[in-house]
């Protein structure tokens, strides 16, 4: 039972950071009004998801649900971990080899 409550607490927490993340990383308020609406339509669908892979007929131990939820987890983490590879290479070419992101001089994205 406790740990529907640090589950709770660490899908909350996500949500502003993940949103804050996308912000910081995209250049203009025009491609932001589009990316920010589009993210929070994607963790809608996630919810709607969620509330349907958990079927009745797998109580008590719900594995197809946890290992549903595990893999869309697993998912999440190896594309952050490639987008912050890929901001971070994008980084240092803007630093060493003066390469231009996103049009602006001196931007970087952040990590």
């Amino acid at each position: 039972m406790v740990g529907i409550y640090f589950a709770v607490i660490g899908n909350n927490c996500a949500i502003p950071t993940v949103l804050a993340f996308l912000s910081n990383n995209v250049v203009g308020s025009s491609k932001r009004q589009i990316a920010v609406p589009l993210q929070t339509s994607l963790a809608a669908i996630g919810g709607i998801f969620g509330s349907l892979v958990f079927w009745e007929q797998d109580y008590p131990g719900y594995r197809p649900g946890l290992y549903a939820s595990i893999a869309c987890l697993v998912v999440c983490i190896l594309i952050t971990l490639f987008i912050t590879a890929f901001f971070r290479r994008e980084n240092q070419a803007a630093d060493k080899k003066g390469k231009i992101l996103e049009g602006l001089e001196g931007y970087r994205y952040t990590l």
